[in-house]
């Protein structure tokens, strides 16, 4: 008996608490509109649903273009595999910057372009290298950045670096530069421990002709830039020449930490070790050269970089 009333039971309570959640579903409105205007809202969608949707429509729609813009849904990139795939659809965080952008920002060399990234920072190593390495993310090191040029692996074999030959590549000749944050090791293989970087550079179908650009500034700097590219048939030729040089900040070290140290060592017998007050070298020299030939799908691409 106990078996069977406890069954019956079971069947009931279900059907009542049914009961009781349909009964405050279909009376919830009616309770919380009270007295205000919600329910003449809510009869005025009722009485227009299925007839005028127009502006619903155009908020949506606009609302989802400013998602896409926020978050690149509609660029596509072509990191590793060198396929076009929606930026969406990328293994991690990107970040797609692209020619217009490029221009538009005022970017002169491929590193000031990386501080406007979230995450990013690039420092310079003392000693007077002037070497130029990334901190993403709160990590610093050469190595611990993938660099790629075309979809290619571009990172020296012996220590990782990529930043001390590609930190003033010309931005004249970038079309795209893709970037993945965090880790992607296992999908990309070395040195991507804390970014992916893609570098794209125009194509004959991009340029079709020749682009001449050049610069004039102050400590003597001057920049000329030369992208061209043709399609002869079934052939595309592309690629770029750029020269660049700058004298750099010329003004005169009157001391520096080493005089602090020889003036307490000298007086006791110590040579001067420090070379101040003396002049800043700080020149550099640089000489581009980019070629590739395409054709029907195979291509053969070289780069040259010269600097002093």
């Amino acid at each position: 008996m106990t078996t069977c009333a406890t069954n019956g039971l079971s069947l009931i309570f279900p059907s009542l608490n049914l009961f009781l959640i349909g009964f405050l579903f279909f009376n919830s409105s009616e309770i919380f509109a009270e007295g205000t205007e919600t329910t003449h809202i809510t009869e005025n969608y009722s009485s227009n649903y299925g007839k005028d949707t127009s502006h619903t429509d155009a908020v949506l729609e606009e609302e989802f273009e400013m998602e896409c813009l926020w978050l690149a849904c509609d660029q596509t990139i072509a990191l590793a595999t060198r396929q076009e795939i929606p930026a969406s659809k990328a293994p991690g965080i990107v970040t797609v910057i692209t020619a217009e952008e490029i221009k538009n920002l005022g970017y002169r060399t491929f590193v000031e372009i990386l501080r406007t990234v979230p995450g990013f920072e690039l420092l310079k190593a003392g000693g007077g290298v002037g070497t130029v390495f990334p901190a993403v993310r709160g990590l610093v090191g050469l190595e611990k950045v993938r660099l790629m040029l075309n979809g290619h692996f571009v990172n020296s074999p012996l220590d990782g670096d990529a930043f001390t030959y590609f930190d003033d590549f010309p931005v004249e000749n970038i079309k795209r530069i893709e970037i993945v944050r965090g880790p992607g090791s296992a999908v990309y293989g070395e040195n991507a421990f804390s970014a992916v970087i893609n570098i794209i550079t125009f194509d004959a179908k991009d340029i079709n002709g020749v682009k001449v650009s050049g610069g004039y500034g102050s400590f003597d700097t001057e920049e000329g830039n030369i992208v061209f590219g043709k399609t002869c048939g079934k052939v595309d030729i592309s690629g770029m020449v750029r020269y660049r040089h700058t004298d750099g900040f010329d003004g005169i070290i009157e001391s520096d930490i080493v005089t602090r140290i020889d003036n307490a060592l000298v007086p006791l017998g110590f040579p001067p070790a420090s070379q101040a007050p003396g002049r800043v070298r700080n020149w550099r020299q640089e000489y581009d050269l980019n070629l590739k030939v395409a054709y029907k799908g195979f291509y053969i691409e070289g780069l040259y970089i010269n600097k002093k």
